[in-house]
């Protein structure tokens, strides 16, 4: 059984991680973070969990202390900030793993068991990058997850464009952002627009910005495009995308610049494009509803999002996931009702299953969940 040594100034948190990890890993606490580094001189365990947020002495302090040892464990960080720069700042001062909270005790011992089989190396490393940034956004252990975040660590490293397909609710907005924060852009902004809500009459001012007097009542505005400057452009919904947007796209892509209305200068589009659809673009040239030449340069790097009803040996870890983001345990939900879930097709995929976990609480109130209060 592996040693684990968990460091943190709150004893609940000790405790709570000391029994979601008993069954498999001998932990050992330390409240005094202080004396971590020669406790773990001591006791040399297999691997470090960590926080960051302790008021007399911070988790970056102990790492510190931790990577100038000979031979440091690898350490796993755990915060309640989800920002990117502690995630940042965590990877490169030595840490092979990030956590934010809310997490489950299922992604904590597979974070854990990587670690324990990778050793002391990151599983991906591109300098600069945040590597782990989200990892736990894409949740399943299944073999269909897996595979999807292996490509899009390696997407991460192109700068080509992505298109993301998939079923409504697979997570294709969460697919782009693990590319964006897994990319050398991830220090950049992360811009999301819904190609759907462009109006035709302004399609070219939503991408490209305008300069004052270009039309009645103009004001100088930059485009998406602008403002994704030096990191991630996500179009959702291309599919909506009408002929006058479409040229708009093709000419970008093609050239890289853009132009504000009303100006005569063309800026480089310094932007990593990331597409998403639930439609089946190839039929859509067919029938004349979308260039074709267009699908050629968005379609460069491809990917497809698994329904739920694929990988529904991933319902528990998402469960578990929703349960937890509403302060509850897998105690909250009986064996029937968990297992009912198994049987719906989940047309909705993991958005319908969580909508049906938060609505399967409030029915529920203070009663643990049964099939009844499971209206999928």
């Amino acid at each position: 059984m592996n040693a684990v040594l968990h460091i943190d100034d709150r004893e609940e948190e000790l405790q709570e991680l000391r029994y979601l990890l008993a069954d498999r890993y001998r932990v050992t606490t330390c409240r005094k973070a202080r004396y971590a580094a020669s406790l773990i001189a001591k006791r040399k365990p297999d691997a470090v969990l960590l926080d960051i947020d302790m008021p007399d002495y911070d988790g970056f302090r102990v790492l510190s202390e931790i990577q100038a040892m000979d031979d440091p464990p690898p350490v796993l960080m755990l915060s309640g900030h989800p920002e990117p720069f502690f995630v940042r700042r965590a990877m490169r001062e030595g840490a092979v793993d990030f956590i934010s909270k809310p997490y489950t005790g299922s992604m904590i011992r597979h974070r854990l068991e990587r670690i324990l089989v990778g050793g002391n190396q990151s599983p991906i490393t591109i300098p600069g990058t945040v590597p782990n940034e989200a990892a736990h956004i894409l949740v399943g252990s299944s073999a269909a997850m897996s595979a999807v975040r292996t490509t899009l660590a390696r997407y991460a490293r192109s700068d080509a464009p992505v298109l993301i397909l998939g079923e409504s609710g697979t997570g294709k907005d969460k697919a782009a952002y693990v590319i964006h924060a897994l990319s050398a852009r991830a220090a950049g902004p992360f811009e999301i627009r819904n190609v759907g809500a462009f109006p035709e009459s302004i399609v070219e001012s939503e991408l490209f910005g305008c300069e004052p007097g270009a039309f009645t009542g103009a004001r100088a505005s930059q485009g998406c495009f602008e403002a994704a400057h030096g990191g991630t452009l996500f179009l959702d919904e291309i599919a909506d995308a009408g002929p006058t947007l479409q040229a708009a796209l093709l000419r970008v892509v093609e050239d890289g610049q853009v132009r504000r209305l009303g100006s005569t200068k063309y800026k480089k589009a310094d932007c990593r494009l990331v597409f998403a659809t639930n439609c089946d673009l190839e039929e859509m040239v067919v029938h004349k509803k979308f260039r074709q030449d267009l699908l050629f340069r968005i379609n460069t790097l491809p990917l497809i999002m698994p329904p739920l009803r694929e990988r529904i040996e991933d319902i528990p870890e998402l469960v578990e996931l929703f349960l937890a983001q509403n302060g509850q345990s897998m105690e909250t939900i009986k064996s029937d009702a968990m297992n009912s879930l198994f049987q719906h097709p989940w047309p909705g995929n993991v958005r319908q299953l969580k909508a049906c976990v938060e609505r399967a609480l409030v029915l529920a109130a203070d009663d643990p969940i049964g099939t009844e209060h499971l209206r999928p």
